[in-house]
Formats: C-alpha cells, sequence, structure tokens
C-alpha cells in the first residue's frame, strides 16, 4: 500500500518578498536575498544574534501590536494551494525545507480566534471567601472547589489583554524588590533569572502570539489563519544550496539565470 501525504501541510516552507513593491523592485529584491544569503526582517538586520522585539507598553496582544519582534515570516502552503497567498504578498519567493527551517529556530505561530471564551475566575470578596472556607472546611481546596457563581466568561482577546497588563506589572514589582535587597548574596543571580524568565516569554511564547478574526474570508489580507505562518525571530542566514525553489512568474525566467547562474534547485513559475 503506498502512503499517501496529506497536502494541508507542505514539506517546504515558503517566504514571498516585496509587499506593496513594483514588480521589479519585488524580483530585484529575490535576487539581492539570494545573492548575499540572508533573508532578514529589516535591511540594517543582516546578524546571528538573539534578534530584538519592540514592546509597546499601551498596545494590545489582541491586536497583534504589543510584541513586535524582527522576525522572518514563512508559510506552511503546498505548492498547489499558494494562490491566494501570492495575491496577498508577492509572486517573488523562495522556499527551504522544514527541517533547515526548525534548525535555524523556526517554529509555527499559536493562532487564536479574538472572540473564543474563556472562563475565569471573577474577584472574591472576603465574605465569599469566608464562606468557602467554612464550606470546605480546608482553604487549600478553595480554588478547586469554586462554583459556577465565582466564574465569569470573557473572550481570548480581553483574556490575554489582561494577563500580559498583569505580566509585566509583575516584572515590575520583582525588580523592585530584588533593588531593595542590595547586600542580599544572590541578588545577581535573582535579576539574571528574572531576566532569562523575560526572554524566555518574550522571545520564545508571546512573541509567536497571532490573534486573528474568524469571520473574515479566507482572501481577506487581514485573514492571518490562512498564512500558516512560522516565525524565526531573527533573520535567516543561508547558503545557496539551503534553498529548494524559487518562485518567480515565467517571464523573468531568463533574467533569473542569468542573475543566479548558481542556483541549481528547483524554479516554479508563478503566472497569475
Amino acid at each position: 500500500m503506498i502512503e499517501k501525504s496529506q497536502r494541508y501541510v507542505s514539506r517546504e516552507l515558503s517566504h514571498f518578498v516585496g509587499r506593496g513593491y513594483s514588480e521589479p523592485d519585488q524580483y530585484s529584491l529575490l535576487v539581492k536575498i539570494l545573492q548575499s544569503g540572508w533573508l532578514t526582517y529589516s535591511p540594517d538586520s543582516p546578524n546571528e544574534s538573539l534578534g530584538e522585539i519592540l514592546i509597546r507598553p499601551n498596545a494590545k496582544i489582541s491586536e497583534n501590536e504589543l510584541y513586535n519582534p524582527g522576525m522572518v515570516c514563512l508559510c506552511d502552503i503546498p505548492i498547489q494551494d499558494l494562490a491566494i497567498h501570492i495575491r496577498k504578498y508577492s509572486p517573488f519567493g523562495l522556499a527551504f525545507s522544514k527541517a533547515f527551517v526548525i534548525k535555524s529556530g523556526g517554529t509555527p505561530v499559536y493562532y487564536l480566534p479574538r472572540q473564543a471564551k474563556v472562563r475565569t475566575r471573577k474577584r472574591l470578596s472576603s465574605e465569599r471567601v469566608d464562606q468557602l472556607a467554612k464550606k470546605n472546611l480546608n482553604p487549600e481546596r478553595m480554588s478547586i472547589e469554586i462554583e459556577d457563581q465565582d466564574w465569569a466568561l470573557t473572550t481570548k482577546a480581553d483574556y490575554f489583554d489582561k494577563m500580559l497588563e498583569k505580566y509585566h506589572e509583575a516584572l515590575r514589582l520583582f525588580s523592585d524588590l530584588i533593588n531593595q535587597s542590595p547586600n542580599h548574596p544572590r541578588k545577581l543571580d535573582h535579576h539574571y533569572d528574572l531576566d532569562d524568565l523575560r526572554l524566555f516569554l518574550d522571545f520564545h511564547v508571546f512573541s509567536y502570539v497571532k490573534f486573528f478574526d474568524h469571520n473574515l474570508p479566507e482572501y481577506d489580507i487581514e485573514n492571518y489563519y490562512f498564512e500558516r505562518e512560522w516565525r524565526i525571530i531573527n533573520s535567516l542566514k543561508f547558503e545557496l544550496e539551503d534553498v529548494i525553489r524559487v518562485l518567480i512568474p515565467k517571464k523573468y525566467a531568463k533574467h533569473f539565470r542569468q542573475d543566479c547562474p548558481n542556483y541549481f534547485g528547483q524554479i516554479t513559475f508563478i503566472d497569475m
């Protein structure tokens, strides 16, 4: 029996360049990327450091504006189904194997529909806490046995926005507490631990969260879910042999072979 692969995921991840540029500029940018061996999130960012994140304290994670990491984005869409994505971005792209992207630190984003419902715990009054304590006779089990009246429904968007405010406030609080103990023998260790926690959550968790509106049609530019996005939080350094596919309109075929004579991977012609 021949094992069939599932077509709704791809073995390669594609990146399309020059969204909003003219077609000749899109082609020139693709050639520049292939010749330089760098896929960067900005013209000045080719480096192999940890990367950078712009955090806007007054913005909301539910609007995808709180965390703005320097990143390279790719899509997990089979070649046969790229038409909608190409219309949104450009017909000029390059693709890498999924294994290469993973080795380079890439992972899928965590998609969240803004309107999804979340059950959250209400802030209990002191009277209600006393009532639960008397009923359970074991204060340690109170959080387990809270009743329906003590819960509320909210949306994923509102819940994440609220929790991220608390997270940043907690970071400030812990930093202040550490600084208030100048003679503590492990003060420096505590600073490192807190910074490690912040880097972990900011770079490896919150920077991969992406909210979307599930009511939008698939061709809407704001419908991110259909992009099946993977991210690398930094620029991507590659060798030309790491590129397993280049996607261009057929009319650029002759120019491409002249401009990139050392590329021996697949070429897929995009004619919309």
